[in-house]
């Protein structure tokens, strides 16, 4: 890793635990049938492809207004929304507005964007600056 790339990771960690926090917030905004129900769940799913291509997209223009690496600065973005994830849905579940098996398919959904967003990141900005 460059070192422009780990400071630019560094840099996007706690950018990511704030995203983490408005998702979550976001997330507790979506009726439960969205997540327990299978056609909404796909639907969901499916935009989770096209919305990590859109985050590696918009986190080009973002990372050069503070000169920072693409690629390191969504990584470092995804790893920080990823702990905040994972602190919230082990220490306090209820932010995310869904209980019993809505919040199973809420985490379910929460590793699927994170593995598109890290693909679209590997594809769109990886080696480029």
């Amino acid at each position: 890793m460059k070192l422009a790339e780990k400071r630019a990771f560094v840099v996007g960690i706690p950018l990511g635990l704030a995203i983490g926090l408005g998702f979550a917030l976001f997330i507790s905004l979506i009726p439960e049938s969205a997540f327990t129900e299978s056609l909404p769940r796909t639907l969901l799913y499916a935009t989770q492809v096209i919305a990590g291509a859109l985050f590696a997209l918009v986190f080009r223009p973002l990372a050069h207004l503070g000169r920072w690496d693409p690629y390191g600065l969504l990584n470092g973005a995804a790893a920080g929304a990823m702990l905040f994830d994972g602190l919230a849905l082990g220490f306090w579940p209820s932010l995310y507005g869904h209980e019993g098996p809505a919040l199973t398919y809420v985490a379910a959904t929460l590793l699927w964007a994170f593995a598109w967003i890290l693909i679209a990141n590997q594809v769109i900005n990886r080696g480029r600056t």
